[in-house]
């Protein structure tokens, strides 16, 4: 539902009041501030562009009142101040019925914003708000398996995306055919396998499939940099690269690293949960949770990993420890793949900014992940009526950097989808490229001819909408709550700019 607003400030909604009250030491200046503000600076702000007026003159506001920064939670509750999605209004109590994420501040512009409610992203964002309801239900469980896990995964996989994918492994949920369990079932198994898929994708994007990087070898090591939430969750479904890497591979240890990592355990054994053909190979899976900087670890690392993973890198160029990291990763001159993730195409540019800015070498690329999590939420930037493609979705994006000096490159636009085209090839793109799943044109790095190009742009097709009802020839781009919404696919211009 609309779940708990507060009261005296309106601009803060909690799922419940348990969470509200936990969470009141955190939101108690917050909502000082922002009562003493409801006739003047609220209403000062209602109707102006939000990133370019609004936030900013809040900002402003704040530091006269308080004199000083404000924590990053305070900083989350200040750009989250619910505005009317028609009118701009501050703050907008209403929540959109379907999605229960888009704001109004009355019925009348609810009930009047017909575009955003029949739009599939609507849909898309309410199924991801409803799944993320029912995992927090101590019920909720879906076991994970594969008819075929010890399936070497082929280039026709990695081109077509999740539908190859689910047909090729077999995917299942609680023994049952994936195409047969329910949508919402559906949606969570795709989103915990895009993780473990959205690093081969990048792997294989980067001209190193893991059955090559394990080729003759029994043993794999990962790194996983400063884990999220979502990253740690259930965290089985890494069992996937024990799958994919090929028959002689026996063991791996994957390693999760930096100071968010809070785990109270060192090291845990996943033995007991891998699946029966891993256990009849005797191969085993061991997790290992390290807080410290990254930097250092680069430093203090008991093992040389195969490759490293970020999802969700959200790189800045004001970070002085992650300038300090992407440094030590060039002069370590390992050459070890570094897959990076991004949900969104600013977090990508600027994430590129830095890597190219360490002269870091780019093995991939960046360009839409073929594995990309169905998962959304809408972008926190203004929404207009117009702007139904405004999600942001984990793991959406990708690119690959080396352990290692790179080429300096020249200042032009690089394709998110892997190559860079000219000017007849990109007027074809926007109009007939609809491939599902965000199918890339290029699969491994750029040339430098192509990298010299000047000002190449492409419109790519995003990983959406998707069904999986119903049997493998129906897979297409349309919703995955099949009959939900119209088929059809979206593009926007998704670009990135090397400096």
């Amino acid at each position: 539902g609309e779940g708990h607003l507060c009261s005296a400030c309106n601009c803060v909604r909690f799922c419940g009041r348990k969470h509200q009250r936990e969470f009141w030491p955190k939101h108690k200046l917050v909502c000082n501030f922002l009562a003493k503000c409801k006739g003047g600076l609220l209403a000062d702000i209602s109707g102006k562009r939000w990133r370019q007026e609004g936030f900013s003159r809040v900002m402003d506001v704040w530091y006269r009142d308080q004199a000083r920064q404000p924590t990053l939670d305070e900083v989350d509750q200040l750009y989250q101040i619910p505005r009317c999605r028609l009118c701009r209004k501050v703050p907008a109590t209403l929540a959109c019925a379907s999605c229960h994420y888009v704001g109004y501040c009355s019925e009348a512009c609810r009930a009047g914003d017909e575009p955003h409610k029949s739009s599939w992203q609507c849909q898309q964002v309410g199924l991801t708000t409803r799944l993320i309801e029912a995992m927090t239900s101590p019920d909720f469980n879906v076991k994970i398996n594969f008819q075929h896990p010890d399936v070497i995964l082929d280039d026709s996989v990695y081109t077509s995306g999740w539908a190859a994918y689910i047909e090729a492994s077999g995917l299942r949920g609680h023994d049952i055919p994936f195409l047969q369990i329910t949508p919402l079932y559906q949606q969570y198994i795709i989103d915990l396998v895009s993780y473990p898929m959205s690093v081969l994708d990048s792997l294989h994007g980067a001209g190193c499939s893991i059955d090559q990087i394990c080729q003759n070898k029994t043993h794999l090591e990962v790194h996983i940099f400063r884990p999220t939430g979502a990253v740690l969750a259930d965290c089985r479904k890494y069992e996937e690269w024990l799958h994919r890497a090929g028959p002689q591979l026996l063991t791996m240890d994957i390693w999760f690293v930096g100071p968010e990592v809070t785990v109270g355990v060192p090291e845990y054994d996943c033995n007991k949960f891998l699946c029966s053909s891993c256990s009849q190979r005797g191969r085993s899976m061991r997790l290992h949770f390290k807080q410290c900087e990254i930097v250092d670890w680069l430093s203090e690392a008991p093992a040389e990993p195969d490759f490293r993973v970020i999802y969700e890198a959200h790189f800045s160029p004001n970070d002085t420890k992650m300038k300090a990291t992407l440094a030590k990763l060039r002069d370590l001159d390992d050459r070890r793949p570094f897959v990076i993730t991004e949900s969104a195409e600013q977090a990508l540019s600027q994430t590129l900014m830095c890597v190219q800015d360490a002269e870091l070498a780019i093995l991939l690329e960046p360009r839409v992940c073929r594995f990309a999590s169905p998962l959304a939420v809408f972008c926190d930037d203004d929404m207009d009526a117009k702007e139904e493609s405004n999600l942001i979705v984990q793991n959406m994006f990708q690119l690959v950097a080396g352990a290692q000096r790179g080429e300096p490159v020249s200042e032009c636009e690089t394709d998110c989808d892997g190559g860079s085209v000219d000017d007849e090839e990109r007027g074809e793109a926007k109009t007939e490229d609809r491939r599902p799943s965000g199918a890339g044109r290029g699969e491994g790095p750029q040339t430098a001819e192509a990298r010299s190009k000047q000002s190449s742009t492409v419109s790519a097709s995003l990983p959406g909408p998707w069904t999986f009802i119903g049997k493998p020839e129906s897979f297409k781009d349309v919703p995955f709550d099949g009959g939900m919404n119209p088929a059809g696919t979206f593009s926007v211009q998704l670009s990135a700019k090397c400096q």
